[in-house]
C-alpha cells in the first residue's frame, strides 16, 4: 500500500478560498452568508487553517461537516409533477473549504 503525503494548508490558501466565493450561493445548514465570512476572512483564515490541518493530521473530518441539506431544483415541465425537480445538496462553506483543500 502507497501512504499518500496531504501538505498542511496555509491561512493565504484559506483567504484565497473565501475571496473565491460567490456571493449569490446559499448558505449551509449553520446559515453562514458569505458576507459575513468574506468580512471577517482575516480572522478566520488562521483558525479555520489550524482545523482543517489538525483534521487532516488527526485523520478525522468532523460530522458537522457531514451534514448538507436537500432542497428540490425545478428542472422543467409541469411544476405540479414531483420528478421535474432534482435534489440538491447544500453544504456550508467550511465543509466546501475542506474538501477544496484536499483536493488541491
Amino acid at each position: 500500500m502507497n501512504p499518500i503525503f496531504l501538505s498542511p494548508t496555509t491561512p493565504e490558501e484559506i483567504l484565497t478560498l473565501i475571496n473565491g466565493l460567490d456571493s449569490k450561493k446559499s448558505c449551509g445548514h449553520d446559515d453562514i452568508p458569505v458576507h459575513a465570512l468574506k468580512l471577517l476572512k482575516y480572522l478566520q483564515a488562521p483558525l479555520l487553517s489550524n482545523v482543517i490541518n489538525e483534521s487532516i493530521y488527526d485523520g478525522v473530518f468532523p460530522n458537522n461537516l457531514k451534514l448538507a441539506e436537500v432542497v428540490p431544483i425545478f428542472k422543467s415541465g409541469d411544476s405540479e409533477i414531483p420528478i421535474n425537480y432534482r435534489p440538491m445538496s447544500v453544504r456550508t462553506y467550511f465543509s466546501k473549504f475542506f474538501e477544496k483543500v484536499l483536493h488541491t
